[in-house]
């Protein structure tokens, strides 16, 4: 289309539904509820709902139902935040994310967003503040190995090589427990010279979500190549994602941030220099 038009501009494309049992009974309880027809945290619920079925523009506009209903409820921000990055909307997860960090100032999942936000965002001042304080809370090192491989790529692109890699030989080890975060603990590993940055692109034979494990560590590998001053596999690599992720992985975070990047490459709306 060589112009703007309703179609495009004055509402998002939604989905048709399906109407499932969890669905059905929401409705009835928005039909039963005489005495506070204006329920935030149904709509919270609703919102919920739409996520567990892929739904997440739905699951977007639920969580702004509820904002308006009740706009200091701090979790309504941290969850629309994320299901924008679901859709890759980062700007708009960013400002949400920022929002909730004012309301729940000791959330680590707010502060952690809000920080791989910003590092997509090219705001590297903020992004390293939102991963100190990450940083100055309790978390396991599963968490942890999250935080550091967004921490190091922001502080290497700001130019500070030298702190990032010093945050790598503080907190990362090829023989710690990553947990459910072994994609992360594989790119810190690739950012430290241990591991051969192309296995990024793949995954173990026995991994059930392979596609996203790829996805995920493509991302790291694209930044890699930008820390290494390598433009042209940076941008080979974000176009892979792009590419490859469509159908199984387009609510994936590396999917998200690398389709964002795509989206704005030359516009100065993401930071990509190093």
């Amino acid at each position: 289309m060589s112009k703007p038009a309703k179609e495009t501009q004055y509402v998002w494309p939604r989905c048709q539904v399906e109407l499932t049992d969890a669905l059905k009974e929401n409705d009835q309880r928005f039909k039963a509820n005489e005495l506070e027809p204006e329920n935030a945290e149904m709509w919270f619920e609703r919102a919920k709902i739409y996520a567990q079925t892929e739904n997440m523009r739905e699951a977007e506009e639920a969580l702004s139902r509820a904002i308006a209903i009740d706009p200091m409820c701090g979790i309504y921000y941290r969850w629309r935040g994320h299901r924008h990055l679901n859709c890759g909307d980062v700007a708009d997860a960013a400002a949400d994310f920022a929002l909730a960090s004012h309301l729940l100032p000791q959330n680590w999942d707010v502060w952690y967003h809000l920080g791989l936000c910003n590092t997509v965002l090219g705001r590297r001042e903020a992004a390293w503040y939102a991963h100190k304080k990450c940083l100055e809370m309790y978390m396991p090192d599963d968490k942890r190995i999250a935080v550091c491989n967004w921490a190091w790529i922001n502080l290497s692109l700001r130019g500070w090589k030298k702190e990032a890699d010093e945050l790598l030989e503080k907190y990362i080890s090829a023989d710690m427990d990553a947990g459910g975060n072994t994609s992360y603990l594989n790119m810190c590993l690739t950012y430290k010279g241990e591991r051969d940055p192309e296995l990024l692109l793949t995954a173990d034979k026995d991994d059930k979500e392979a596609e996203l494990t790829i996805m995920t560590q493509a991302f790291g590998l694209a930044n890699y190549y930008l820390v290494k001053g390598n433009r042209e596999k940076y941008d080979e690599t974000i176009d892979f994602i792009v590419e490859k992720g469509m159908e199984k992985s387009w609510n994936c975070f590396g999917y998200s941030a690398a389709c964002y990047v795509q989206r704005f490459r030359g516009t100065g709306m993401a930071e990509e220099e190093v």
